[in-house]
């Protein structure tokens, strides 16, 4: 795209969506503070899978994020070459999920949390490369989603609320409040979060491209 042509603007887009994954966590938040629903509201480690929780957003939103941009004109510089990166990233992150498997004796916790972390920053680079302003415009909305977490996870654990946002990986061993505040929230939230919604919003928005026709780029004020 040259210099003069204005892209399509995502700034709407990503406020909408940090102002829903707000809602998402402070409507979570209050159910498990009220005792709701234990499928819905589970206050197991990592949130217990339930469906309601802002990490389910991302493939919709990358979906809809990279649907949007390819209607604007846009997409990435080498298609193909973005989607064999993305699938060896998925590949590479699939194997190192399963290596730090909750319930295998080995590694430590310790360093399966390092590893996660790692490994969802370097997925997450990998594809956000591929095509930036797509996975620029999720880095962002990551950003805005992640630290009212962040927060809510730093008064949770001064309080002891009993919510899964004071609950790290399974297995870690003690530690004192600025040290287990660094490993279970600012790493997940600041780092590995940002990584895999880089990652899988990324890879889910490009193959959502493949089906949507490109058209001259809208008049609008980038992001």
């Amino acid at each position: 795209m040259g210099a003069s042509e204005r892209r399509v603007s995502m700034k709407g887009p990503i406020f909408f969506a940090a102002v829903l994954s707000l809602g998402v966590t402070l409507l979570r938040l209050y159910g498990e503070l009220h005792d709701w629903s234990s499928f819905l509201f589970s206050k197991e480690p990592g949130g217990g899978g339930s469906p309601l929780g802002i990490d389910w957003l991302i493939p919709i939103l990358g979906i809809w994020f990279g649907i949007r941009l390819k209607r604007g004109g846009e997409g990435p510089e080498h298609r193909k070459r973005a989607l064999l990166v993305a699938f060896v990233a998925f590949v590479f992150l699939v194997a190192c999920f399963a290596y730090t498997n909750p319930k295998a004796p080995t590694p430590s916790p310790t360093v399966k949390v390092a590893i996660i972390t790692v490994a969802s920053l370097i997925a997450g680079v990998v594809v956000f490369s591929t095509w930036k302003r797509l996975g620029g415009a999720l880095v962002v909305y990551a950003y805005l989603a992640h630290l009212p977490v962040l927060v809510v996870m730093y008064v949770a654990m001064q309080h002891h609320w009993g919510t899964h946002y004071e609950k790290g990986f399974p297995g870690l061993p003690e530690m004192e409040f600025n040290t287990k505040f660094l490993v279970i929230a600012v790493l997940p939230q600041m780092v590995t979060w940002i990584g895999m919604t880089a990652f899988l919003g990324g890879f889910l928005g490009q193959i959502a491209a493949l089906f949507v026709p490109a058209r001259a780029p809208v008049a609008a004020v980038a992001a």
